[in-house]
């Protein structure tokens, strides 16, 4: 993206309302009646689909968060919707975390995705177990109250600043993408695909600790850092270029298959 098209977006995440989504919370920070209940319909309507996946799995809660439970949404901000749970696989956090990965990516590109007042509902399935549950921003469903309600601050930086920020962000992604192995095709070797992957996962883990622990949270340069990185299409470039090389990957193990059995 040119540089003026990345300060309009920047400008548009650095919004600041005085308050929260109105047509989602009422004037005491609660959730509207007949919109807790669209959201429980589709909050039943995962869970089942989610228990047929991991019969062992105990519910412990459904929540909220992303941008919409916060003061810096936009029209195009989501809403997150996260199904915790224990024992998804007993006694194996490591297959439970990378089982839950799998399933949360094929939900996203095969499922239904529900919409509240025209903003996008993402979900996923999170174990009790891998992820740190009283995250900041979280609206909880089953008690209809604020795990950890936001609390809304000033932004220390411009939108010109976090533009100027961003490129050195952008070009350190690709500087790596570049130097990965690629087959005369241009795709990711196998093993380059994961460390993409990986790569990719370590930004999310990074910036979302970083809303989590600084003083600044959601207000914080390096958590904006991330979401101009996806507002503007980068993150979805990438994905969609490691979703193609394992394809890719995919399609040259079946013929390597066949060819061995001919």
């Amino acid at each position: 993206m040119e540089r003026l098209n990345i300060i309009t977006a920047a400008s548009q995440l650095l919004q600041n309302a005085s308050c929260l989504p109105p047509q989602l919370f009422d004037e005491n920070n609660r959730l509207h009646p007949f919109v807790k209940d669209h959201l429980l319909l589709i909050y039943k309507t995962l869970q089942q689909r989610f228990v047929s996946f991991f019969p062992c799995a105990e519910i412990r809660d459904a929540v909220l968060a992303g941008s919409m439970c916060s003061y810096i949404y936009n029209d195009k901000s989501d809403l997150d919707l996260f199904i915790f749970a224990d024992n998804i696989i007993p006694d194996d956090p490591r297959l439970t975390q990378h089982l839950t990965v799998s399933i949360n990516k094929f939900l996203a590109t095969v499922y239904w995705r529900p919409f509240v007042y025209g903003h996008p509902v993402d979900f996923g399935l999170l174990s009790t177990q891998n992820v740190r549950y009283n995250k900041r921003n979280h609206y909880s469903l089953l008690t209809d109250s604020w795990s950890n309600q936001p609390v809304r601050q000033k932004f220390a930086f411009t939108a010109e600043e976090l533009a100027d920020k961003y490129e050195t962000y952008y070009q350190n992604v690709k500087k790596y993408m570049d130097a990965l192995e690629k087959d005369a095709k241009g795709f990711l070797t196998p093993e380059n695909c994961n460390r993409a992957q990986n790569y990719l996962q370590g930004m999310i883990s990074e910036a979302f600790d970083s809303k989590e622990y600084f003083k600044e949270h959601e207000y914080c340069e390096a958590y904006n850092l991330w979401r101009l990185f996806k507002h503007s299409g980068a993150y979805t470039a990438f994905q969609n270029y490691i979703s193609r090389s394992f394809r890719n990957a995919d399609l040259i193990r079946q013929q390597e298959e066949a060819n061995r059995h001919e």
